[in-house]
């Protein structure tokens, strides 16, 4: 009976209970922080207290002395003095006139030799790196006076070199502006040809006229003083008689005495000798412009003429080199009367 009214008591005040174990539980929370609070305010103290503890080695930086930079930039910029046995430094240098070691352009006195030196020195003209184009036209047209590469470049990008322009007086940097391409025709090739006509021999007519029988080929022709060969242009304008020498195997030298007929076209004359076999009276010359990027071949002969660039140009003598095939050849242009060597590639 009495347990039975312990547990009615336990049901009938659960709640009182529960709120006291969670106050319990609120009290030791609280305790816990309030403990941890202590612990972190003193942690912060020790703290505050370690870093006010603390000096700087150096209170206060001292401002950065450039003196030394500026001294080492100036040195770079301007090399050091050269002295006897050292080597050379990237300057601009010329020769002693005594000894001929490099010096600065400016030395009064020679560092070597103790010569002194010309007080005023003429730069007109002057070409630094020995490119072939003066210092002051490489400075006019942008080039560099110290870089002789700079001579094979094309500043204006129309196939012509800064050297060729240079040589022509054109504008470099203009594209419309550039040397006459005449002047880089180059002979390709020289083949002679051979004169189509031989002479055979001579027949009497009576009365002192004589019919000369000339071979073209497998076809004969049967001409007199003063007439045309089919239509060739080519006429008979005199003959003569030579005495040459007739060598045979086996037998002695001995003299004979031929026909030497001359045919003249216009200003050119050939002279065929009897039996004496095919003349080689001419030449045809191929032209090639260095500069004409499908480089056409322009193909004439001794005499002839051709256009090129818009002007007329007339093969004024052909020159092959012996036992070549190419040679030089003199062209006169018709608008300046100018002769012209084109010279072999």
């Amino acid at each position: 009976m009495a347990r039975t009214e312990k547990t009615n008591i336990f049901c009938k005040h659960y709640d009182k209970l529960l709120v006291v174990v969670v106050l319990f539980a609120l009290l030791l929370s609280l305790a816990a922080l309030i403990s941890l609070s202590k612990s972190q305010s003193r942690k912060e103290a020790e703290f505050t207290t370690r870093i006010d503890s603390l000096k700087p080695k150096f209170p206060k930086a001292e401002e950065i002395d450039l003196a030394v930079f500026d001294s080492t930039m100036a040195a770079v910029k301007k090399p050091i003095e050269l002295t006897p046995g050292n080597l050379l430094v990237a300057s601009e240098r010329v020769a002693c006139v005594s000894c001929g070691w490099p010096i600065k352009m400016d030395d009064a006195v020679c560092t070597y030799c103790s010569a002194k030196q010309p007080e005023e020195v003429d730069k007109t003209g002057w070409d630094s790196d020995g490119d072939g184009m003066p210092d002051d036209y490489e400075t006019q047209y942008g080039l560099n006076p110290v870089d002789p590469a700079d001579a094979g470049g094309d500043l204006d990008k129309d196939a012509f070199t800064n050297l060729e322009e240079f040589a022509a007086k054109t504008n470099p940097t203009d594209p419309k502006s550039f040397p006459p391409r005449v002047d880089f025709l180059r002979v390709d090739k020289i083949d002679a040809i051979q004169f189509p006509y031989v002479l055979k021999s001579k027949q009497t007519l009576g009365a002192g006229q004589y019919s000369f029988q000339i071979n073209e080929g497998d076809r004969t022709y049967f001409v007199r003083i003063g007439q045309e060969v089919n239509k060739s242009g080519w006429s008979a304008v005199s003959y003569t008689n030579r005495m040459v020498v007739v060598k045979k195997p086996g037998m002695p030298d001995r003299e004979e005495s031929v026909i030497v007929l001359r045919l003249a076209k216009g200003a050119e004359q050939v002279e065929i000798v009897e039996r004496g076999g095919p003349v080689w009276n001419t030449s045809e010359v191929t032209l090639i412009c260095e500069k004409d990027p499908e480089r056409i071949p322009i193909v004439v002969k001794d005499r002839e003429s051709f256009t090129f660039d818009g002007d007329t140009y007339t093969v004024v003598r052909i020159a092959k080199d012996k036992g070549s095939t190419t040679g030089s050849v003199l062209i006169r242009q018709a608008s300046t009367q100018r002769d012209i060597k084109v010279p072999p590639r």
